[in-house]
């Protein structure tokens, strides 16, 4: 753990106190989980200045204390609770989720098509494999076009899911 924060660090800034909102706003957003700063970095750099929120969710609020992460205007909040209200949260949600650890519970069909997995997480036993085929690492996925957001993994098993939401907060809808 040691190796850890000092790698988090160096590389991130000091963590350091930082007002950071618990809800959600109305505009476009995709939610992080999981454990993986250098995943949330990426995407936060691909979706500057696109009109795009970014939130955190449960053992990911840790981002929010960086100097390096929390610089960036559109990592907006915290948005749930623990990683066992999975089931809850994620279908109240109506954007992508990307996992980026396996602190992942079984997958309902409530948001199957929306959520995404990066690096070795995923979640076995998912029948048709969608979440292993939809793996976003290595990360050419996030597009912004008039207020729909398309995902994309670019390579030569290509897939492409578009949704159309006005808000995240599925009460504003």
């Amino acid at each position: 753990m040691s190796l850890l924060d000092t790698i988090h660090t160096e590389y991130f800034g000091t963590p350091v106190p930082h007002p950071i909102s618990i809800g959600v706003r109305k505009r476009p957003g995709i939610w992080v989980t999981g454990h993986d700063l250098a995943d949330l970095d990426w995407l936060l750099e691909q979706t500057r200045n696109t009109g795009i929120d970014v939130y955190t969710h449960s053992e990911m609020i840790a981002a929010h204390y960086y100097p390096k992460l929390f610089a960036h205007e559109h990592l907006v909040g915290n948005y749930g609770n623990a990683w066992w209200r999975q089931d809850h949260e994620f279908a109240t949600f109506n954007g992508p989720i990307i996992v980026t650890s396996n602190c992942i519970i079984p997958v309902a069909d409530a948001y199957r098509e929306r959520i995404f997995t990066t690096g070795v997480a995923g979640y076995p036993g998912d029948d048709d494999g969608q979440l292993a085929s939809r793996c976003v690492n290595p990360f050419n996925i996030l597009i912004a076009v008039r207020g729909r957001v398309s995902i994309q993994k670019l390579d030569s098993h290509s897939i492409r899911k578009e949704w159309d939401w006005r808000a995240c907060d599925s009460s504003a809808q």
